[in-house]
Formats: C-alpha cells, structure tokens, sequence
C-alpha cells in the first residue's frame, strides 16, 4: 500500500525543522571539497594509494553520526547545544519553515549534492572487476625512416621499442606490446581502425631523419576517438642527444594524457644503461635481428650484442638481449635445451648483476629455472619480480602463465594469459597462448572460438590451426 502522502509531507517537515536537510546538504557539500582537495594534493604529498578510500569511508561513517546528532540536538543562536522539543510542543506557526517554493529548492539542492557525491565517490570505490585502463591506454606505432638513403630502420624501430619500454613502467598506463604495435609498419589504416583493433584510445606516431651525426625526432600523440592532435613536437639535436630525447618524448606523453602516477616521478631510468651511442647502436640492430626469430637472424643478433659488449662492458641490457636470443634458441627447437639454455641462464644472471632492476632479465632467468631446472618456486618469484618491475612487461604475463599451467593453477593461468593477450592483442603465439589455457581447463569451445579469432586476422597461421 502507497505511503500517506500526509504522513511524508510531515516527516519532511520534521526533517527540516530539526535542520536535518540541512545539516546533510551542508556535509555533503563540504565532503565533495574534501574529496576534491584530497585528490588535488595526495600525489604532491606522496600519500599512499589507499588514502581516498579511507577518508571516503570516514565521510560515510560521519554522516550517519551527523544525521543521528541533528535529529536529537539543536544549536541555538547563543551557541548553546540543546536537545530538540518533539513537534507537538512547536507551536504551528514555527512548524512549517518554508514555502512551496523552498520545499522545491530544498529538494532540488539536496539531490544535486548528493548526486555530486555519489558520481565522485562511485569511481573509486567501485573499480571494474578486469583493471581495465580507464582512459589511460596507448600504442606506440613504428616511427617512419625519413633519413635520406633509407637505412635506418633498425634504429628507427629501435627507438620505438624504447619509448615503449620507457612507457610501459607507468603502472596507470596500459602500453601496447611491440609485436601488436608493429603490426602496423608500412601500412596506411586509418586510426580509428587501429584503436580499434589494439584496444587503446590514443596513439604516438612519428617519424625519424638520421643525417650523420644529426637527428631530427617528428612525433605526435593522437586521440584515436576523432583524431585529434593532443600534442606533437619536432627535436633536432646531435645523435649524443638520443637518450634524453626519449626521455622527453616518454615525458611529454604522460604529462599530455595526464596520468596520474600517485606522486611519483615519471619513471625514466634511474641509470642509463649505457651512455655510449655506439654501443647503444649495436644494440638497436641486435634486437631487430631477434624480432625475425630465424636461427640465422638470431645469430646474428648474439653476434651484435656482444659486439656492444666489447664496447661497454657493463651493458646490461646487451646481456638481457643475449639471453633471450639463446632462450629463443630453445623455444624454436633450433637446438636442445640443454645446449642453449644455460647460456641464457648466465648472461640474464650477468645482466642482474649489473642491474637487478632489470625486468626483462628477470623474465629470462626464470624462464630458464622453468624448462630448464624445473625449479617452480625460483621461476614463479622471478616472474613476479619482473612484473613488479614491468607490469606491462606481455612476454612475462604469457610465460608465467605457462608456468602456472604447469603446476595446475589453470584459473590463475587463465587471468595471466588474458592479461598478455590485453598487452599484446595481435601477437599470434600469445594469442593461441591465451587459447591454450581453455584447452587445459577443459574449456573446448572457448578455446575453439579464440583460435578461429585468431585465423580470421592470421588464416596463414600454422600454430593457430595446428591447435584447432
């Protein structure tokens, strides 16, 4: 049965009589500025994360204190604090406080408050249950050759994979993988198709011209929902410049999409791995040996690295690349694992000597503990560590998700691989990867449905149709 409208309309009445409405109106109004100013100030103050939560909590249990207070006491004009008459003691004319039109305002600015409230407190303490990136996702898209004679893609990839890298260690931000990103090279789709498809909602593109020892860094940041220019720059400096030119583009992208990174610093290296261009130049071509993945691109890729090594000594991700190139030697079956992966073993264990902050090395150390020592425990702390080092880090998702299938954590397994597959949407080994872990828990229609995903893109696919 509906409620008696008279017996609202006086409950109301008493509501603002004992100044209820406008107690709560007032706290309402002063927890939005609070939550406001909280937001404002905790990454300047270094606060930890859990700290608007907190006092988001504190607000709520205040105000139930507050309505309670309000009903019982009241505050005369001299200050002094007495406990509300009930209404039959009123007299009637101090009853109705208000109007028809204040009744209508009343009601228009309490909802409003609380309508403020409700849609600044949502957000954070109801989180989607995938950790999706609200806002905050991106690819970085090959930058072009434009140097005159054409040969300088190796370096141009090279310094597209390191701002990938450089911005993969925001943990607010989603980073696309290498491999999906450069999906795109040479092509001309359109940005919203490549949104789209990489799941992101902005890009960077850009494009480099090495003359000499001259370099001239075109790059852009685009929203991809209409294809605006968020922000695009030009640097022209020496080639010794390289480094900081990297770090200042991976800078101006964060401060440009407005990451909040909870008081910290734009994560740039701490050291830089090495501060010899030829070096670093060796390095770049040993990585585009490796991307190829065939047994003579990948000796060639060792044969550079330690080519950069011979140069400076104390290169760690020189030792990192020799790591993988030889763990990559046994993933292919080029050669037993026996052969190949204690090699790897000791240059990922050389590269943590001289940096143990490196993720990538940590990532290949325990890939060698996992198929080559079976040593479960050591392999799944050293995919921890990197991803603590590298959230975005998808090759270490996609492994320890292996790892896990291994000791039978499939549900475990099964978030792992989704998570590589988010990172790296068009790799086709860690999509396969991602249906492989359905396969195991049994789950054939779900990994039926990905592989035939996978061969809509790839229909060439061996790995894809091997496994359907």
């Amino acid at each position: 049965m509906p409620a008696n409208p008279n017996k609202l309309s006086h409950f109301w009445q008493e509501l603002k009589r004992r100044k209820v409405v406008r107690v709560i109106t007032v706290y309402a109004a002063a927890s939005f500025v609070i939550l406001e100013l909280t937001d404002i100030v905790a990454p300047s103050l270094g606060l930890p994360e859990w700290t608007l939560n907190f006092i988001i909590i504190l607000l709520c249990i205040g105000l139930v204190i507050a309505i309670i207070l309000s009903w019982i006491y009241d505050i005369h004009p001299e200050g002094v604090i007495v406990k509300t008459e009930p209404a039959h003691k009123v007299k009637e004319e101090n009853k109705l406080v208000s109007s028809n039109s204040w009744k209508v305002a009343s009601y228009i600015s309490f909802v409003v408050i609380i309508a403020l409230i409700v849609l600044n407190i949502l957000p954070r303490i109801n989180p989607s249950a995938d950790n999706s990136f609200q806002g905050n996702s991106i690819a970085v898209l090959p930058f072009a050759d434009m140097s005159p004679e054409q040969d300088q893609e190796y370096f141009c990839d090279g310094i597209t994979e390191e701002i990938i890298n450089s911005l993969s260690q925001v943990d607010a931000l989603k980073v696309i993988a290498r491999t999906s990103s450069f999906s795109f090279k040479g092509k001309h789709e359109d940005i919203r198709e490549i949104g789209r498809m990489l799941d992101v909602e902005t890009l960077v593109e850009g494009s480099i011209q090495k003359v000499k020892n001259q370099i001239r860094i075109t790059a852009q940041l685009i929203k991809v929902e209409d294809g605006s220019n968020l922000w695009s720059q030009q640097f022209d400096r020496d080639l010794e410049d390289i480094f900081a030119i990297q770090d200042e583009i991976s800078a101006a992208v964060i401060k440009n999409l407005k990451v909040e990174l909870l008081g910290e610093k734009m994560p740039i290296s701490e050291k830089r791995q090495t501060e010899n261009i030829e070096a670093f130049n060796l390095y770049l071509q040993g990585r585009h040996f490796w991307i190829q993945e065939r047994k003579d691109y990948l000796d060639k890729s060792i044969e550079y690295y330690k080519r950069a090594l011979e140069i400076d000594p104390t290169y760690a991700l020189a030792y990192s690349g020799i790591a993988i190139s030889y763990n990559s030697y046994a993933w292919h079956g080029y050669f037993p694992r026996k052969d190949v992966v204690p090699q790897a073993k000791t240059a990922a264990m050389k590269a943590l000597e001289i940096d143990n902050k490196l993720g990538e090395a940590h990532t290949e150390l325990a890939f060698a503990q996992h198929i080559l020592d079976w040593d479960w425990s050591g392999s799944e702390k050293g995919y921890i560590r990197a991803l603590e080092l590298n959230p975005n880090y998808a090759r270490a998702h996609s492994m320890y998700a292996w790892l896990l299938t291994n000791v039978g954590r499939l549900d475990e397994a099964i978030e792992e691989s989704k998570r590589a597959h988010e990172l790296d949407p068009l790799s086709i080994y860690i999509w396969v990867e991602f249906g492989r872990r359905y396969y195991f828990v049994r789950d054939y229609d779900k990994a039926i449905e990905e592989y035939r995903k996978v061969l809509e893109l790839f229909p060439s696919s061996w790995y894809a149709r091997s496994e359907l």
